[in-house]
């Protein structure tokens, strides 16, 4: 019997997501096939293997949807405490969020809810709260549960407040760069005023309030 590997972990991914009660690669990829609104992916790699191997599965994950268009430039010089690719993505959420690192396995369906908020095919059930969010935070993550809910909760608070971007860094990357971690711990998101805070996030409200921080 032949395994299909990406089906498989395609398979575990959308159970361990399903058994958080977050939206799973199934349900991200029906909101982006029903997209009516057009938005822009933005891809910016250093010439690396991993820098490309990212931008490759950003293609994979969002390239497909008529909704979605995809760039993908190269630059020569490279911040050296961020890892390749850098994702921006445009449409409704202005280019107020950029992903840093390839969004693999569990964090995938995370980022594809971000192009579906983009694209105004995903929205959180009320912005009630959460509009005042200032400035530019920043979450550290890995393909974990934990580090899916914080972007999750992280998307609402980004979603329903203008003033408000993220940065999300894949940690995985310092790996394939060779170099150190920056953070001891996932998730820590770090607020505008440079505040940490290392833990899971319990609700959208609670980030607003990191936020804030």
């Amino acid at each position: 019997m032949v395994i299909d590997e990406a089906a498989l972990r395609a398979a575990i991914t959308d159970a361990l997501l399903r058994s958080a009660g977050l939206p799973t690669l199934a349900d991200v990829e029906k909101m982006l096939s029903k997209a009516e609104k057009s938005t822009t992916v933005t891809i910016v790699v250093d010439g690396s293997k991993y820098g490309k191997a990212g931008a490759d599965l950003v293609e994979k994950l969002v390239g497909k949807y008529e909704s979605v268009e995809v760039k993908v430039s190269e630059k020569t010089s490279w911040p050296s405490d961020l890892p390749p690719p850098l994702i921006v993505v445009g449409g409704g959420l202005g280019g107020r969020l950029l992903f840093y690192g390839a969004p693999a396995d569990v964090l995938s369906p995370m980022f594809m809810l971000a192009v579906a908020a983009s694209c105004g095919a995903w929205r959180p059930s009320s912005c009630s709260g959460l509009e005042g969010a200032r400035g530019r935070a920043r979450l550290y993550v890995v393909p974990g549960l934990p580090c899916a809910r914080a972007i999750y909760n992280s998307l609402h608070v980004l979603y329903c407040s203008r003033a408000a971007e993220l940065e999300i860094v894949n940690v995985e990357g310092y790996y394939a760069m060779g170099k150190e971690l920056p953070v001891k711990q996932v998730p820590t998101f770090v607020s505008p005023s440079g505040k940490r805070h290392t833990a899971t996030p319990r609700s959208p409200a609670e980030v607003l309030s990191w936020w804030s921080s």
